[in-house]
């Protein structure tokens, strides 16, 4: 008896057909599901780097009349206010002043926050490097620098050395926008791509 007679090359030829329909039939939902969570992580990269650049172009346009107020704490403090009610987005917002080693914070979304003393990492690498410092966090709190209300939400914090017509600096400003928006766009692509590659698995 050969090995590769008619009727075993027909039984491996029916064979592989079957395995290779089962391959298929793997292979397409697997490449489908791979690629829309490559395409669904990259989009929201991509949305997150605009967010991150919103918040610092916002966190520039709040900055750029901060010398002027430094002396009028009421009025700060009303533009501070002002700014978050006019901007959704906008989950806090801190003016601070250097205070010794430390800030001060002036003005703030957080009553509690006002007046108090700053030791935060963040504000004083600004400071020092003078350049714009942007960080995600997930704490929900009203102050930039509260890191213990944790929740599911993310954020994004930036902080931005002010400085007057002289260019000394005088002033921080730490602004704290919500990318609730962004996520619930990534959750709704996620759950469209769910249906279309359930509706194609099923036909």
């Amino acid at each position: 008896m050969r090995f590769f007679s008619k009727e075993n090359i027909r039984y491996l030829r029916n064979n592989l057909q079957l395995v290779y329909g089962v391959v298929l039939l793997i292979l397409i939902p697997a490449a489908l599901v791979i690629n829309s969570v490559i395409f669904i992580n990259n989009t929201q990269k991509v949305m997150d780097v605009e967010l991150q650049r919103k918040a610092s172009l916002a966190t520039g346009v709040f900055s750029s009349n901060i010398p002027d107020l430094l002396s009028d704490r009421g009025a700060l403090q009303a533009r501070v206010e002002d700014t978050a009610q006019r901007n959704d987005e906008v989950h806090s917002l801190d003016v601070l002043v250097p205070e010794g080693e430390n800030f001060k914070i002036v003005a703030s979304l957080d009553k509690d926050a006002r007046g108090t003393i700053s030791k935060y990492i963040y504000n004083t690498l600004a400071w020092q490097t003078e350049e714009v410092i942007a960080y995600q966090t997930t704490s929900q709190a009203i102050s930039t620098e509260d890191q213990s209300q944790k929740s599911d939400e993310r954020f994004w914090v930036v902080v931005k050395p002010v400085k007057n017509e002289a260019d000394q600096k005088v002033a921080l400003v730490s602004m704290k926008v919500s990318s609730k928006i962004i996520d619930n766009l990534t959750k709704e692509n996620i759950n469209r791509s769910l249906v279309v590659l359930l509706s194609l698995i099923h036909i």
